[in-house]
């Protein structure tokens, strides 16, 4: 599979396209209780089995946070610091036990913290950090953990530089909701950088960082719009596009989003007689916008 073919999931997901559960919803919420409950009776062994099975029926099932953490520091630390753990619960550490469980935990896929907890833990005793347990968390749905991937292929953190893997990891970033990793992705695909250079794929990268659902930083449309704008071709699809980076950014309290925005729409109605007026009209309220938020030229 090309590497680029990991900037179709985005897509995908912004028309609806998602992952069946993995569990039973509510399935880890009822574990976990029954858990708690033999916890409090001193029956421990079977609460560790209980939080064991919960945690690794994934993030959909409910109360995974709880149930993981629950297991792996009773292993670690002999206590799960729950308020119902009896006096006589609390035991010694067993550090291969709980390796082990961490290792099942990250490795199946099931609990991306668990891979974060390894490679702390292996960067503290080493100096070095582990890209095994990174990468592991970044295939387990840890979008920091892609970005942090992304960051230490990139600066060679692991010894040899790896750009094709940074990329990588900034295309699953991106997917996962890190809307900042897909600039970055956009740059490298713009300027080669560890993939084939293909500005029509960076130019659709970029949008990701702005997405229509959800965009959630300002800065990362008016960028996704100056990108369109390097980059694009002039085409109307591009300068639509980047009008709508702008537009969503001025959804969000930006003088200079609004007022680019208002710029751009005062453009469109000179070269469209026929639309002129509701598009001076759109502008004129995202200059009242910008005015407001501190841009003293669209007063």
């Amino acid at each position: 599979m090309h590497i680029r073919s990991k900037l179709i999931a985005p897509v995908m997901m912004a028309i609806g396209v998602t992952m069946a559960a993995a569990a039973e919803d509510g399935a880890g919420d009822r574990k976990f209780d029954e858990g708690l409950s033999q916890f409090e009776a001193g029956r421990v062994s079977e609460a560790m089995s209980s939080f064991r099975e919960a945690c690794l029926m994934g993030p959909d099932a409910g109360s995974q946070m709880f149930s993981c953490n629950a297991w792996l520091d009773y292993l670690q630390d002999g206590t799960t610091g729950l308020r119902v753990e009896p006096a006589s619960a609390k035991t010694q550490p067993d550090i291969p036990a709980y390796e082990k469980a961490a290792d099942e935990a990250c490795k199946q896929g099931k609990y991306a913290s668990a891979c974060f907890r390894r490679a702390e833990e292996i960067d503290q005793a080493t100096g070095a950090p582990s890209e095994e347990y990174i990468a592991a968390g970044c295939d387990a749905g840890s979008a920091t953990t892609c970005s942090v991937l992304a960051r230490y292929r990139y600066t060679g953190s692991f010894g040899e530089r790896d750009l094709p893997g940074a990329f990588e990891a900034h295309g699953k970033a991106c997917e996962l909701g890190e809307q900042d990793n897909c600039l970055t992705a956009a740059r490298m695909l713009a300027l080669g950088a560890g993939v084939t250079k293909d500005l029509d794929m960076a130019v659709s990268a970029a949008q990701m960082a702005c997405p229509n659902d959800k965009p959630t930083d300002p800065q990362l449309c008016i960028d996704a719009a100056d990108f369109i704008l390097e980059y694009g071709d002039d085409s109307p699809r591009d300068v639509r596009n980047m009008v709508m980076m702008l537009q969503r950014s001025c959804m969000f309290p930006t003088a200079e989003g609004c007022a680019w925005y208002a710029e751009e729409l005062e453009f469109m109605a000179e070269d469209d007689p026929a639309a002129s007026q509701e598009l001076l009209d759109m502008a004129a309220e995202a200059r009242r916008k910008a005015c407001t938020y501190g841009d003293a030229d669209s007063c």
